[in-house]
């Protein structure tokens, strides 16, 4: 994680004291938090929700987490998951 990124984090663990989720809010309200996140980093792209999914999607892949586990963590049905799948291997390392 970026320092920068961490920085955020710690603010915003300050701010909201997350117990049994890190954003116990709506989706809606992590994607504007993350876009001021962004434009006061100077960022040349837009951090969003899907950006975060996608990543530790990517990394948990990465770091041996089996296809089932990682399913079932990212709540996708079947169909979904061979679609998501077949991108996420395209793009390992």
């Amino acid at each position: 994680m970026p320092a920068e990124l961490h920085r955020f984090w710690l603010a915003y663990a300050q701010k909201y004291a997350p117990v049994d989720l890190a954003f116990a809010c709506s989706t809606k309200t992590i994607e504007y938090d993350l876009a001021e996140v962004s434009q006061a980093l100077k960022w040349p792209v837009t951090l969003g929700f899907n950006i975060l999914r996608w990543t530790a999607a990517w990394r948990d892949l990465n770091n041996g987490v089996g296809p089932e586990r990682l399913r079932l963590k990212m709540g996708l049905s079947d169909k979904q998951w061979s679609e998501t799948l077949a991108v996420l291997r395209r793009i390992a390392v």
